[in-house]
């Protein structure tokens, strides 16, 4: 079935869409005459898009009367796939004259455009109100591959989405009458792009915004990535954010700082790349873990000057196997850091291999703090 909402939905994504072209669309068939207006006729719905027929009206440069055309529009995943002319009164110079020209203008439009950012059609939630006002967020994709998350609003039903690299999708929900505020909108995706799982959710905040909502007026966050840790970025500061790379930190009050929840606090050294959050009355080994894509180890990043892990001689670069006689093969970061860390004074066992010597060895080592 076609809901009037999904309709309206359609309509404005496709004036944003076609209009900017018609133009250019109406100086191509018809190079003497004189471009007025367009206006839509008719929408239709089908899988992964709509057909749409606009009309495309100016004036004759041979007599000065009208010259109209239908052109149909196919749009297909948000993009402009294919157009062509169904209906038109031209009596002596029929438009494009030939499916060559119409082709080469065709072309010549997806050039012009084929630079600008790709917007995907925006997501109407809840029932269609007669309103003017909605609260609306918007979601972009800045990392380099295709993201997977599903969303809610409230306690409502969660709905899968797939978002493209560059592409921004946004989502708002009318307010009515009685109700003039929108219910939370939470997010559920994988921060960890290796093939473990590490689900985490963010509630991210909505602007008023006007009907029919631009993705501009609407709250931005924004998906980015460190490496294999994916993170949603707010776009305005927003103070008790939740760090998009880090756990356990989150945005201060003051612009551009970052302070650490509850119960965790800084590690202090010297070395920039000495970066870690560690819990109070916790102990550690000192070691800053990662692991690449396509590796089934996590390897040593760093290693902390002073730390059990320096004097003991790991070094960047050794593969890490074992925790405690638990193999590490596919286990991501996150749950090796949890294995490595501990209440002070208690011991670890940690097998790392070293791909220089090509030699796997044992430490014993007692965590400590920082």
């Amino acid at each position: 079935p076609i809901y009037a909402k999904d309709v309206t939905n359609d309509s404005d994504h496709a004036k944003s869409l076609i209009h900017p072209i018609t133009s250019t669309i109406y100086g191509l068939a018809w190079p003497t005459a004189t471009y007025k207006r367009s206006s839509m006729q008719k929408i239709t719905r089908v899988k992964n898009g709509y057909d749409l027929v606009v009309r495309l009206s100016g004036i004759s440069g041979l007599d000065d009367s009208s010259l109209w055309m239908d052109m149909l529009f196919s749009v297909r995943n948000g993009k402009l796939s294919d157009m062509r002319v169904s209906n038109h009164n031209a009596i002596i110079s029929p438009p494009f004259n030939t499916v060559k020209s119409l082709g080469n203008a065709l072309a010549e439009v997806i050039e012009d455009n084929k630079n600008k950012k790709p917007i995907k059609r925006p997501v109407l939630n809840g029932n269609r109100v007669n309103v003017k006002k909605a609260g609306a967020v918007s979601l972009e994709n800045t990392t380099k591959q295709t993201l997977n998350y599903i969303y809610r609003w409230g306690n409502g039903e969660w709905k899968e989405e797939v978002l493209k690299p560059k592409y921004t999708s946004w989502y708002w929900w009318p307010y009515t009458e009685k109700n003039n505020q929108s219910p939370s909108f939470e997010v559920r995706f994988d921060s960890d792009l290796t093939k473990q799982n590490s689900f985490v959710d963010r509630k991210l905040l909505r602007y008023i915004a006007t009907i029919p909502v631009s993705k501009e007026e609407a709250r931005q966050y924004s998906f980015a990535n460190k490496g294999n840790r994916l993170g949603i970025i707010s776009k305005d500061w927003q103070e008790g954010w939740p760090h998009p790379f880090f756990s356990h930190v989150i945005a201060s009050k003051e612009k551009q700082t970052w302070q650490t929840v509850p119960g965790y606090h800084w590690f202090n050294s010297k070395n920039p790349k000495d970066f870690k959050v560690v819990a109070n009355k916790r102990g550690s080994i000192g070691l800053n873990i990662r692991k690449n894509k396509d590796d089934r180890y996590v390897f040593i990043w760093s290693v902390y000057r002073g730390s059990a892990a320096d004097r003991v001689g790991m070094q960047p670069g050794m593969y890490v196997t074992q925790i405690n006689g638990q193999e590490m093969i596919d286990k991501n970061p996150v749950h090796c850091e949890k294995l490595l860390s501990g209440l002070i004074g208690t011991q670890v066992s940690v097998e790392v291999y070293n791909p220089k010597s090509k030699r796997s060895q044992i430490y014993k080592m007692i965590r400590h703090g920082f």
